[in-house]
């Protein structure tokens, strides 16, 4: 399954970085990947072991900025 995130106020590569790491601590990730400029996060996760819910939380805590679902 994949997750489309739209990140609020990413603004420099080091921001994407955080918003990457973020996700790939989660268990479940399989892959992420961050487009700073469109500030899109994309990530494919297996829905038994990680939830959108758990997605934004990490995206949230790693950039400390709004994320619309």
């Amino acid at each position: 399954m994949a997750a489309y995130l739209a990140v609020a106020g990413m603004g420099c590569p080091r921001s994407a970085t955080r918003v990457r790491n973020g996700l790939l601590s989660l268990d479940g990730i399989l892959a992420t990947r961050v487009f700073l400029e469109d500030g899109i996060a994309v990530a494919a996760y297996d829905p038994q072991c990680v939830g959108t819910d758990h997605l934004l939380a990490a995206v949230a805590a790693a950039q400390n900025k709004e994320v619309i679902p």
